[in-house]
């Protein structure tokens, strides 16, 4: 009687559970656990000042505000400081719609808009030379 796949050796199972046990400590070495505040501060002001994910939008200056109003780990207290700098950009870009830019189109000038009308009504052999 065959057992399993005959051009595969059979899973010794000791041997799969030393290599398993192995690399899960490998994994595990590699966390290295859970921060501190400090260590978190420091990882995510480096990120703002090199452009990086996810504080890649935000200015270095205003990721220093945030991270100075957090004093501990919890959840809340994160939410409240970013949420504070999204309020910011938000009550700015209310102010930015209800104020909109008071200059004139370019399309708008007159010196367009004679130009437009005297290309629509071309005679023949008008034009041509323009390319």
């Amino acid at each position: 009687m065959i057992r399993g796949n005959p051009r595969r050796p059979e899973c010794n199972e000791p041997s799969f559970a030393i290599v398993l046990a192995a690399l899960s400590t490998v994994a595990l070495a590699q966390s290295g656990g859970p921060r501190t505040l400090s260590e978190l501060k420091t990882e995510v002001q480096e990120r703002a000042d090199r452009k990086v994910y996810p504080v890649s939008q935000l200015e270095p200056a205003e990721v220093r505000e945030a991270l100075a109003a957090l004093k501990t780990l919890d959840r809340d207290e994160w939410a409240a400081a970013w949420s504070a700098i999204g309020d910011r950009h938000m009550a700015q870009a209310r102010k930015a719609e209800s104020n909109p830019p008071r200059h004139r189109s370019i399309t708008n000038t007159p010196s367009s808009t004679t130009s437009s009308r005297a290309f629509r009504w071309r005679t023949p052999g008008q034009g041509e030379g323009l390319r």
